[in-house]
């Protein structure tokens, strides 16, 4: 009896690992699949030529910059921090956005303006554990709405991008959680604070090259 009881406990020990180095860890609790995470590190971004995008290191009074997870949008003149399953209005706006996600990873943010689709954004697989948070203003004149969404923990990614009126892609990447730990907005900018550094997104002085 003992020497089974050893094996069963040893046959326990064997099948956690070997999840776990798959990625899924037991129940999927643990980690991502190896292939979900290099989909997302392999992610195409995109910076539309009507935005311009720098980078730089942080100041030492920005060095502190604590972790926002629940208000990360709350510099936008209008947000939503938690875009669900089921449509939510965008306070003081047309705009309605919810947030589908399975376990297959077949997750997918939705846009809509006075119920007449926008947009339907397809996220990588990892973005499956937590909602969307949304903020809504204006940057150098163009009203625009911004999306944030994070992986687990374990697999540390966060998908940030930037939608125009119309519902057209002005910036959209996949970042490093250290490169996240804040959002700060205003009119003229918007700011993506990380641990060490600063991303700085505005309107492009540059005119798009025509078609």
């Amino acid at each position: 009896m003992r020497h089974s009881f050893i094996c069963w406990v040893l046959a326990l020990f064997v099948i956690a690992g070997g999840c776990d180095r798959i990625g899924g860890g037991i129940a999927g609790a643990g980690r991502d699949f190896k292939s979900r995470r290099q989909e997302a590190d392999n992610y195409k971004g995109t910076v539309s030529p009507l935005i311009q995008e720098t980078e730089f290191d942080n100041s030492p009074d920005r060095s502190s910059h604590r972790q926002h997870w629940d208000d990360v949008m709350r510099t936008f003149p209008a947000s939503v921090e938690q875009v669900g399953e089921s449509w939510v209005q965008v306070p003081g706006t047309d705009y309605s956005a919810r947030y589908k996600r399975n376990s297959f990873g077949n997750n997918r943010f939705e846009l809509r303006r006075a119920e007449r689709e926008l947009l339907k954004e397809k996220l990588p697989a990892v973005f499956n554990m937590h909602t969307v948070r949304l903020g809504a203003g204006t940057l150098g004149g163009r009203e625009i709405i911004m999306i944030r969404n994070k992986s687990r923990a374990s697999t540390g990614r966060h998908f940030v991008a930037i939608y125009g009126r119309d519902g057209e892609v002005l910036y959209r990447k996949v970042l490093r959680s250290s490169s996240v730990w804040d959002i700060n907005a205003s009119p003229d900018a918007i700011e993506v604070f990380g641990a060490k550094k600063t991303i700085k997104i505005t309107l492009s002085e540059r005119k798009p090259k025509a078609p």
